[in-house]
C-alpha cells in the first residue's frame, strides 16, 4: 500500500508572488534600487556641500558593511534556490524511470488485467503531461489521484486473482513507487524560499545601494552611471534566483525530457 492514502496531496497554490512575470518583476527592482541610489545621492550631495565628511557622520565605512551582507543574503539564498532546483529535475527523472517500470511490469500481467491497466497508466502519463503543458496544478493532481486510485484498485484485484504471484508483487511495488512519487514532486513543487527572504534580500539590496549612492555623493562622486549598472546588475542576480525557485514559470524551466521520452515510448503524443 503506498505510504501516504491515494489522493492526498499538499496545497498547490502558489503564492502570489510567483504570478508575476519577471521581466515586470526585473523592471520594479531596478527601478526601486535607482530610487534608492538617487536619494542616497543627493543627500550625500547637500551634506558635501555643508562641508560635512564621512566621518562626521559616523557613516564610513557602513555602505561596505551593508554590501557585504547583501552579498552573504545573495549567496544563501542562490545555494537554496539551486538547491531546490535541482530537486525538481531529479524528481521529474525518477517519476519517469518509476512510470516506465510500472508500464514494463503491466505488460507481464495476464488478461484482462494488462488492457485496463495499460489503458489507465497512458491516461496517467497523459495527466502529467497536461501538467507539463498548462502548469494546472490542482486540475492535474485532481486527474492523477482520480486515476491512482484506479490503478490500485485493478492491482488489488490483480493481486487476489493473479496465477503469478511474483509478478503481480513486483507491479504493485512498482506502482506504489510511482503513487508516492506524486506526492515528492507536489512537496518539491511547493518547497520554496519564503517570500519575506525575497522581501529581505529587496531592502537589503535598496539600502546598500542607497548607502553606497550616498558615500559617493558625500565623497564628490558624480558616477551616476555606475548607480545603473549596479542597480540592472543586482536587479539580474535577485530575479535569477526568484527564476530558479519558480516551480511553474519564468524563464528558466527544469527540463520535461525524460517525461516526454517516456511519453514518446508509450505511442502518446508529446505537442
Amino acid at each position: 500500500m503506498p505510504n501516504n492514502p491515494i489522493g492526498a496531496t499538499m496545497p498547490v497554490d502558489l503564492p502570489w508572488l510567483y504570478s508575476i512575470n519577471p521581466l515586470v518583476l526585473f523592471a520594479g527592482f531596478v527601478a526601486s534600487l535607482l530610487a534608492a541610489g538617487l536619494l542616497g545621492r543627493r543627500i550625500g550631495q547637500r551634506l558635501r556641500a555643508g562641508g560635512a565628511t564621512p566621518e562626521d557622520h559616523g557613516m564610513h565605512g557602513l555602505d561596505g558593511a551593508t554590501l557585504a551582507l547583501l552579498a552573504l543574503l545573495i549567496g544563501f539564498t542562490l545555494a537554496m534556490a539551486l538547491s531546490r532546483y535541482e530537486a525538481r529535475r531529479a524528481g521529474v527523472l525518477a517519476e519517469a524511470n518509476a512510470i516506465g517500470t510500472t508500464w514494463l511490469r503491466v505488460r507481464m500481467q495476464p488478461e484482462p488485467y494488462r488492457g485496463e491497466l495499460d489503458r489507465l497508466l497512458h491516461a496517467y502519463v497523459q495527466a502529467r503531461l497536461d501538467l507539463i503543458r498548462t502548469g494546472d496544478f490542482r486540475k492535474a493532481v485532481a486527474r492523477s489521484n482520480a486515476l491512482q486510485e484506479a490503478l490500485w484498485t485493478q492491482a488489488t484485484t490483480l493481486a487476489g486473482a493473479s496465477t503469478q504471484p511474483i509478478m503481480a508483487s513486483l507491479f504493485i511495488q512498482s506502482l506504489n513507487e510511482t503513487i508516492d512519487l506524486q506526492q515528492t514532486r507536489i512537496t518539491e513543487a511547493t518547497n520554496r524560499i519564503p517570500t519575506a527572504v525575497f522581501v529581505l534580500l529587496a531592502v537589503v539590496a535598496a539600502v546598500g545601494t542607497g548607502f553606497s549612492a550616498y558615500s559617493g555623493g558625500l565623497a564628490g562622486n558624480r558616477a551616476f552611471p555606475a548607480d545603473v549598472i549596479s542597480s540592472v546588475l543586482l536587479a539580474i542576480v535577485i530575479v535569477t534566483i526568484f527564476d530558479l525557485d519558480n516551480p511553474v514559470g519564468g524563464f528558466i524551466r527544469v527540463s520535461q525530457e525524460p517525461m516526454l521520452s517516456l511519453a514518446t515510448g508509450m505511442g502518446l503524443p508529446t505537442h
